[in-house]
């Protein structure tokens, strides 16, 4: 698979054989998963889950390795452990994909992590990119005071949360602005916006218009729903 491109799917579920796997060569896997990571305690900010979880990763040499890992949905970033220490994965060896089984799978593409989801029986590619908005910090008796502040990040997580001192807490919220790659009669299209959804789909774009106007748009369940109804043959 190349960065450069679309990848193809079939891969992300097929079980690989290891034949002749030696021990000198699964640690020289382990060594180079370990360069140009992050050699100290790492951070996660909004991981996928929350604790780390059993992930198959796939090289491409068709290797793969087994590990507890999660996913920085904040900075487009994975993780690994190696005992006790959280050591970020590095985009310089060869991935193929990440997969948590029967759960989420990650592929690569230019450079950043998309996750793969199916959308009647199409893959669809998503890029997480939320915007994180400030609605005003709550004061001793629990009021909110609104500031208006307004960041982009990129996250997978949704919903509201909550982050300061007692007394004087920073209240958040989610909108969604992520970026889909979505597989069209014409190709795949990147997707960002309505306008850019609406002409990926000329013929359907009259009742999906209709369609949307029963859905809250800012909310990736509900924009995903619309998609699927667009893929819908």
């Amino acid at each position: 698979m190349k960065e450069a491109g679309l990848p193809q799917f079939g891969f992300l579920f097929e079980l690989i054989k290891l034949k002749n796997f030696s021990m000198k060569r699964f640690l020289s896997i382990i060594l180079s998963l370990c360069l140009g990571t992050v050699l100290a305690q790492a951070a996660i900010s909004v991981p996928l889950y929350p604790e780390f979880k059993q992930a198959t990763v796939y090289m491409k040499n068709h290797s793969r390795i087994v590990a507890p890992m999660n996913y920085d949905m904040s900075a487009d970033k994975m993780f690994y452990k190696d005992g006790d220490t959280v050591m970020e994965l590095s985009l310089d060896n060869p991935i193929d994909s990440i997969v948590w089984a029967g759960e989420h799978s990650f592929v690569l593409m230019n450079g950043k992590f998309c996750e793969c989801v199916q959308l009647s029986d199409k893959p669809v590619l998503v890029q997480w990119r939320l915007k994180k908005v400030s609605i005003g910090k709550s004061g001793a008796l629990g009021a909110n005071t609104q500031s208006g502040n307004i960041t982009e990040m990129n996250l997978s997580g949704m919903g509201m949360y909550s982050a300061g001192e007692t007394g004087s807490v920073e209240n958040f919220k989610y909108t969604n602005t992520n970026v889909y790659f979505v597989p069209t009669e014409n190709g795949v299209k990147r997707v960002s916006s309505l306008k850019q959804l609406y002409k990926a789909f000329p013929a359907k774009a009259d009742a999906a218009k209709d369609y949307a106007k029963k859905l809250d748009l800012t909310q990736y369940q509900d924009f995903m729903k619309l998609i699927a109804f667009c893929l819908e043959d």
